[in-house]
Formats: C-alpha cells, sequence, structure tokens
C-alpha cells in the first residue's frame, strides 16, 4: 500500500516536472532567427518590383522555421504529458483497487482476531471442564471452531479436546490441524 503511494507520489512529482520544464524551455527559448527565405524573396519583390518568378522554377529548399519547430516539439511534448497522464489514471484506478483489497483484507483480519479472542474464551472455559462434560459440547461444534479452540489451549489441555471428541472425529480433527 505504502509503496503504491510513493509510486503515485512520484508519477505525479515527475509529470509537474515535465510540465515545469516545458513551461521553462518555451520561456527560455530564444527568440526564433528570422526566416531568411522571407527576408530574400522581400528582397527580391523590392528589387524586381514584384516581378519574381514562380515558386516551381527556381531551385526549392526545404525550410522549417524556428517557431515551427518549437511546435513541433511542444506537439511532441503533449503528447507525451497525454500519455503520462493516462498513465497516471491507472496507477491511480490500481491504487483504488488495491485500497479495496486493503480494506476487505483488514476487515477480515479484525474478524479473525474477533473469533480467536472468542476461541480463547471459550477454551479457558472447557480447559475447567473434565473431558466426560466436555464431549457434549464439542460433539455440537463444527470441526472449524473446534481447532480454533484447539489452538488456543494450553498445551496440557489440548488432549482433553481430543479425548473429548469421538475416534473417527478426533482423526479428522488432528489431519486437518496438520494439513490446514
Amino acid at each position: 500500500m505504502n509503496i503504491l503511494k510513493w509510486v503515485l507520489i512520484g508519477l505525479i512529482t515527475f509529470i509537474l516536472a515535465v510540465g515545469a520544464m516545458l513551461g521553462a524551455m518555451i520561456y527560455l527559448s530564444p527568440a526564433p532567427k528570422k526566416d531568411k527565405t522571407a527576408q530574400s524573396v522581400k528582397h527580391a519583390k523590392k528589387k524586381y518590383k514584384g516581378k519574381i518568378p514562380e515558386a516551381g522554377t527556381s531551385r526549392k529548399k526545404v525550410h522549417i522555421s524556428a517557431s515551427e519547430g518549437y511546435k513541433v516539439r511542444i506537439d511532441s511534448l503533449q503528447h507525451e504529458l497525454d500519455s503520462l497522464k493516462t498513465v497516471h489514471m491507472r496507477a491511480q484506478a490500481q491504487l483504488a483497487e488495491k485500497d479495496k483489497e486493503l480494506e476487505k483484507l483488514q476487515s477480515l483480519l479484525a474478524g479473525k482476531a474477533d473469533r480467536d479472542a472468542r476461541a480463547k474464551d471459550l477454551a479457558r472455559t472447557l480447559s475447567s471442564m473434565k473431558v466426560k462434560k466436555m464431549a457434549p459440547i464439542l460433539a455440537g461444534l463444527d470441526d472449524r471452531t473446534v481447532i480454533d479452540i484447539y489452538r488456543q489451549m494450553s498445551s496440557a489441555n489440548r488432549k482433553n479436546i481430543l479425548l473429548g471428541l469421538s475416534g473417527d472425529r478426533a482423526a479428522m480433527v488432528a489431519k486437518k490441524l496438520i494439513n490446514p
């Protein structure tokens, strides 16, 4: 449970760090260089007074301006951020499932502790009885309860539990004690 919380905290911290780096990159990035192609076209228009050859007649240069490059990088980082958000949502869903499992296990553990306490009280009561008086009580209990009582008794009184059961039932209880 604690590990999942730390993983979640780390993931959130990572997402925030990526966002901060993205913001810092945008803020601290140098001003985009002027597009030389645009300047040369402007110069050519002045020089030739609007009589510039068509774009397809001269050599083509593929040129991505600095602002277009930043846009591509921002899109890439946005995609990565979206991916991390998806991972984060999945981790939150898994954490919620684990929390439910933990609550269920804690409830079972509390029930087991309560059952053990009641078995200990009953074991104390039965240990003060003689085997003949204990036998009818044990006959009415299920094997699980008999085993719980047996485990809560002192080792000196455990034999009385088995003596209070019929031979076949004592054998089954002993088998369950060894192979739960």
